[in-house]
């Protein structure tokens, strides 16, 4: 039996280095995304839960707009693992607007990007 694995864009939280006020700053981080916080900002607006927690999870998946997100959630890799991620996102944005504006076949805009993506996995030196 074939595994299901569905690929995730998220986001991580970081504190900077250089901060005058790591600690604080961490302290919020984890104060902001704990379970008992985070549950309603997600429900309130409406946005998917990246905590691999059952009782949000199951939450979820009884909203029609969340539950696909909320099926996902356990089988979803990251599939970027290069240097440079803003441009790999904006590559696929031009892939899409390349098909839509009739510039460039599906099959062209995927050799296309995929060239260009495999460029971003070496590191600029």
């Amino acid at each position: 039996m074939d595994q299901k694995v569905n690929y995730a864009n998220y986001w991580v939280q970081t504190v900077s280095t250089k901060s005058k006020n790591q600690d604080y700053a961490w302290d919020f981080i984890q104060f902001a995304s704990s379970e008992a916080n985070v549950e309603k900002y997600l429900m309130d607006n409406r946005f998917p839960t990246a905590l691999r927690s059952t009782k949000m999870i199951n939450k979820q998946l009884a909203e029609p707009d969340l539950a696909p997100f909320a099926e996902q959630l356990l089988t979803a890799k990251s599939w970027y693992k290069g240097y440079d991620s803003a441009s790999a996102e904006k590559i696929f944005t031009d892939m899409i607007d390349n098909v839509l504006q009739g510039t460039l076949t599906s099959v062209e805009a995927l050799k296309q990007g995929a060239e260009k993506t495999n460029r971003t996995f070496a590191p600029n030196i």
